[in-house]
């Protein structure tokens, strides 16, 4: 099945490389994958999205999540999508925000699929057009970098006991992560507590120094407990598994209605959404004076997500297209396979990045041949 993906990576790479990127560039070892947009060899401004999933004979369309707060994002890249005749499926993760620009969205693309991270009946907003366009749900939860987020070695000292990561604002998303990290902050007189703010995703721009998914990585090999919640719009969110991967104990809210929190349960410190900030500072002054208790839940936490990460989403993400693409006898190529001469180079605010996904290598990102190693800077 030939999937066409149009992607912003001029932009996104340069913000969330190792989970954005790397999440999409993973669907290249499940299917043939043509990756289309600036900043990759072979774009064609002028072309139309229905003409580019024509020219590339694609079975179904990918389309990434709108990605709202970044104005603009998608306005060259989906010229033509209303004359698509191929099917569409629409990758819906942030549903909460910007309902209407959502629903606007959703109008335009009239996608036969929507695939989700959290359960369908979360998506109340969108019922009459999922009814009236006849659009099919799916929920594909989060994936992870596995390959950058796993255990220490053995004999690695965690020499953090309470890692303080994740966005605060706005505050009635982040309730209860607020809360934890309240929590957590108070006990830096008693115990080892470093806190970083928001980790950061933006190594391939440089622009916090050091700052990063590597950094964040390496940060929770080294935490007992690491700040996950809020459960961010009734999905668990990306840090739980990472978290887990790499061993770190979360501390966060798990929503009741979501299936994929059974396999966090007997691995995190849960927390009540109701229970006061002292609360939960007794529950973790608690948790981490008991180390057998803690290291029990560390050290179950990496195989309770195992067979989460980029790749193995990527082959559900997979199945879904399966079940909405066309039936039908695809051409073959009526042009050569452009191939990428050396990794693309991205224009960021603050120079010249390179993309690159760890742990999948390099894919087809427009045609059908990998790109070869590169030493140019």
């Amino acid at each position: 099945m030939r999937v066409l993906l149009p992607a912003r990576f001029d932009v996104l790479g340069c913000a969330m490389d190792s989970s954005i990127v790397s999440q999409w560039l993973a669907l290249e070892a499940a299917c043939d994958l043509v990756v289309w947009g600036p900043g990759l060899d072979g774009y064609q401004a002028d072309m139309g999205l229905h003409e580019v999933a024509e020219y590339v004979d694609a079975d179904v369309i990918m389309m990434p999540d709108l990605h709202q707060a970044i104005s603009g994002l998608w306005d060259e890249m989906w010229v033509g999508v209303e004359r698509c005749s191929r099917p569409i499926a629409w990758h819906f993760a942030d549903h909460d925000s910007a309902v209407e620009i959502r629903r606007q969205a959703w109008q335009r693309l009239r996608p036969a699929a929507v695939i989700s991270p959290c359960a369908e009946q979360n998506l109340g907003n969108y019922f009459d057009l999922r009814d009236q366009l006849g659009t099919r749900i799916f929920t594909v939860p989060w994936g992870y970098d596995a390959v950058q987020f796993h255990p220490p070695a053995e004999d690695a000292e965690r020499d953090i006991d309470i890692l303080v990561a994740g966005c605060e604002e706005p505050a009635h998303v982040y309730a209860v992560r607020g809360r934890v990290k309240q929590a957590a902050r108070s006990l830096a007189g008693e115990f080892r507590v470093l806190d970083v703010g928001h980790p950061g995703y933006w190594e391939s721009g440089g622009f916090v120094t050091g700052r990063g998914q590597a950094q964040y990585a390496q940060l929770l090999r080294r935490a007992r407990l690491t700040t996950t919640g809020t459960a961010f719009n009734c999905a668990i969110a990306r840090k739980f598994w990472e978290s887990a991967g790499c061993g770190a104990v979360g501390v966060g809210d798990l929503p009741s209605d979501e299936p994929e929190s059974e396999r966090f349960r007997g691995v995190m410190l849960v927390i009540d959404p109701q229970w006061s900030v002292d609360r939960i500072v007794l529950e973790l002054r608690q948790l981490l004076g008991d180390r057998e208790s803690c290291e029990l839940l560390s050290a179950g936490a990496p195989a309770a997500v195992s067979g989460c990460d980029h790749q193995e989403r990527a082959r559900e993400y997979v199945s879904v297209l399966e079940q909405i693409a066309e039936t039908r006898q695809r051409k073959p190529r009526p042009f050569p396979a452009p191939a990428i001469r050396s990794p693309p180079r991205l224009r960021t605010p603050t120079g010249t990045a390179r993309l690159h996904a760890r742990g999948v290598g390099w894919p087809v990102l427009l045609g059908g041949r990998a790109a070869p190693e590169s030493s140019s800077p």
